[in-house]
């Protein structure tokens, strides 16, 4: 079983039904400095930290802004409704940018009404547009500006704090919607971060797509299994690539697909019940000299490689861990 599948197979338990139904995802933020720590769709991407930050405050922004597609538009005496496929999250005063209409007329930028706060389950939102009645299908709408998304806490509707801090242990969770952050760690006590540390452009599993800033690109999960040969993993299918080794060896081959310069994607080697499954890297990858991956029978190694603009993959952090059953 992979990963992914184990992994939400327990979040999706009793309560957590509906926050795993509504496209949210439980990020775990160990307050651990020196490496990477910090969930990704829920998958710890590292255990080699020791030192814990009891009590630090973590604060979570986006770092590209989901899109959100909508399914309907009816404007009626100047207050346009928006019909959302999926939640959108979004709430009163925030700047939004309409595009891809059918009718054109209804595209641009906004500033909306309702609801007046974020939610986990609203699908519709107004805002007011002084044109001619009409209605019309399609497009998206997108955040104009990066902004703090809304965390939710363990039933996946009740909103949390942002910032908030972590218990005694260093540890704390949210449930965000899917897309891509920048989680920022401060403070705590005996001992304190000495000063803030940011973990950049962390994706959750079945995040919405690319869109606003930190790179745009795909923020989805893709997972192929592997019995020897070569795998390529496709940037335009996920930002998380998950490789489940059932032999080896196996050469993981320059990543395909536009990757734009300073974006992030991940690749998460998981081994099968048997375990001692190699991999080769194709020369692209960069920064590897010294790292190992977990050859262990269900454990998974995560990589986090950046593209240069000179178009080759550099190793950020990197981590291994056990699968949770």
């Amino acid at each position: 079983m992979s990963a992914r599948i184990g992994l939400m197979r327990r979040l999706c338990l009793l309560p957590l039904v509906a926050a795993c139904a509504l496209g949210m995802t439980r990020v775990e933020t160990p307050c651990w400095i020196g490496g990477q720590s910090l969930s990704i769709g829920g998958v710890p991407a590292a255990q080699k930290i020791v030192q814990a930050y009891p009590y630090c405050t973590v604060a979570v922004f986006y770092s590209r802004n989901p899109v959100t597609p909508i399914v309907s538009l009816a404007r009626v005496s100047g207050t346009v409704t928006a019909t959302t496929s999926t939640p959108h999250f979004l709430y009163s005063g925030l700047t939004i940018t309409v595009s891809g209409a059918s009718d054109v007329t209804f595209n641009g930028t906004f500033v909306v009404s309702s609801p007046a706060s974020a939610s986990s389950t609203a699908t519709t939102f107004t805002y007011s547009q002084a044109v001619a009645d009409a209605a019309t299908t399609g497009g998206s709408v997108v955040s104009a500006s990066l902004q703090s998304p809304p965390l939710f806490s363990d039933n996946g509707v009740t909103p949390q704090a942002n910032p908030y801090t972590a218990n005694s242990f260093g540890f704390g969770y949210f449930y965000a919607p899917d897309g891509c952050f920048n989680v920022q760690l401060s403070g705590g006590s005996a001992p304190s971060i000495p000063s803030p540390y940011t973990y950049g452009d962390v994706c959750t599993v079945s995040g919405s797509g690319g869109g606003g800033g930190g790179g745009g690109g795909s923020t989805g999960w893709d997972t192929m299994t592997i019995s020897g040969g070569t795998v390529t993993p496709n940037y335009a299918s996920g930002a998380i690539h998950e490789v489940v080794l059932t032999a080896s060896p196996v050469n993981v081959n320059a990543i395909s697909g536009t990757v734009p310069a300073g974006a992030s994607y991940d690749i998460v080697l998981t081994q099968d019940s048997t375990g001692g499954r190699q991999v080769t890297w194709d020369s692209s990858y960069h920064g590897l000299t010294g790292w190992e991956i977990s050859t262990a029978a269900s454990t998974y190694s995560v990589f986090t490689f950046a593209m240069d603009p000179s178009g080759y993959s550099v190793l950020k952090h990197a981590g291994t861990g056990r699968i949770p059953r």
